[in-house]
């Protein structure tokens, strides 16, 4: 007798250990017992499947999470799953899953052990905070903070836009991701379209896509700027970092364009199929090797290598584009700058009407700005510094030495 009650108990106790499937029927609370079929309530660990429009309340969550452990979520076409008062987020662990096909709509995502898919449309709020796997079909909108030291896949003409994103981990791009800053700290490769403000690169970055930005990008790993590919930066680029040790290595194979100011501190190289195009100023304090084109848009320099600043050193194989001759050829009897060098005054003589004069020095700053052609520069350091005049139809630069 004894050994039939034990059996009974350890069956009780082996059925108990398997999770249920609960499928809604009704638009409602995930409390709600008649949301679901059967009547009940999911928890951690069961199978879900969402037909109609669910809404998290927190009677069952903790901390203000509710858990996928080990269980998952599946929300079909047309139906939604969504965070209702308190309801802080979604927590994926122990190989949880949730595949979105409809609309999930959460302030954070967590996954710590477990996938999360999206199919459709997935507004995270806040955060998402991802230690193992995020697969993107669809749209991931809203962010605030992504932060991955796992994996994420954003696959053909699946979009994220989003604040900020932190990469510890692995990062594939296939289709487009849209932001405000970024800091790759690990592994991205990106064949779509990345679009950014600031863009940080402290490991590996390779393009072989579009990349365009509206402010400023810094190097300090290694880019690879794939042959066929398109860099485009509205501001400036940044090869290398005076806080970190030497390790930023930039490989031009295709095109490279900075409308502003351009320094290297450390090592660029590139191919014949690698076009690097500046519109301002130009620093080299490290090392230009290959076959890459390098053209400065607005040289202060006649001759090769064309780069305004330069105290590193430039292999003679690289090539350098017509246009900075032309362009320096075409200007060089329009403007004057007398005395050069200078102590206390320059003067710019020009039969040009001046819009502005800028006065750089050789990190890009501006330090000086005015209208005017008679300026004071006793205030600056001795040094070389770079001249930027805007007339009513060129921007002219030239080289000033204070003494």
């Amino acid at each position: 007798m004894k050994i039939f009650y034990t059996l009974i108990i350890a069956l009780f106790i082996n059925l108990s250990s398997f999770a249920a499937t609960y499928t809604s029927v009704a638009d409602g609370n995930w409390s709600t017992y008649t949301t679901w079929s059967p009547a009940g309530v999911p928890q951690p660990g069961d199978e879900v499947i969402i037909n109609t429009n669910v809404v998290i309340d927190d009677q069952y969550t903790q901390q203000g999470y509710w858990s996928v452990d080990g269980g998952s979520i599946t929300i079909n076409t047309g139906a939604s799953l969504i965070a209702g008062a308190n309801v802080i987020g979604l927590l994926i662990s122990n190989a949880g899953a949730i595949t979105n096909n409809g609309t999930l709509s959460i302030n954070q995502m967590s996954i710590t052990g477990g996938t999360l898919t999206n199919n459709n449309i997935c507004n995270f709020y806040s955060l998402i905070y991802n230690l193992d796997t995020l697969k993107n079909y669809g749209t991931i909108l809203e962010v605030d903070s992504f932060y991955t030291s796992g994996a994420f896949y954003n696959y053909a003409n699946a979009s994220v836009i989003c604040d900020s994103i932190q990469n510890d981990g692995f990062v594939q791009n296939d289709g487009s991701i849209s932001l405000i800053e970024m800091y790759n700290n690990g592994t991205y490769n990106n064949t779509g379209t990345f679009s950014f403000n600031r863009y940080y690169n402290n490991d590996y970055f390779n393009n072989t896509g579009t990349v365009t930005s509206t402010y400023d990008a810094t190097n300090a790993g290694y880019w690879i700027c794939s042959d066929g590919s398109l860099v485009t930066l509205d501001h400036s680029f940044t090869n290398g970092d005076t806080i970190t040790p030497p390790s930023a290595h930039l490989i031009v194979e295709g095109t490279f364009n900075i409308g502003h100011n351009f320094i290297n501190l450390d090592t660029i190289s590139g191919t014949t199929s690698g076009h690097f195009n500046v519109q301002d100023s130009s620093y080299n304090a490290g090392i230009m090797y290959g076959e890459f084109e390098f053209c400065d848009n607005t040289t202060t320099v006649i001759s090769a290598p064309f780069i305004d600043f330069n105290t590193g050193t430039i292999a003679s194989t690289i090539t350098y584009c017509q246009t900075t001759e032309v362009a320096e050829n075409n200007y060089e009897n329009t403007v004057r700058i007398f005395p050069n060098p200078a102590k206390t005054n320059i003067f710019i003589d020009t039969d040009k009407n001046i819009k502005t004069v800028k006065i750089l020095n050789n990190i890009g700053q501006v330090l000086i700005e005015t209208n005017q052609n008679n300026i004071e520069i006793r205030l600056l350091q001795t040094g070389i510094y770079i001249v930027i005049i805007e007339t009513e139809n060129s921007i002219i630069k030239r080289k000033l030495i204070v003494e």
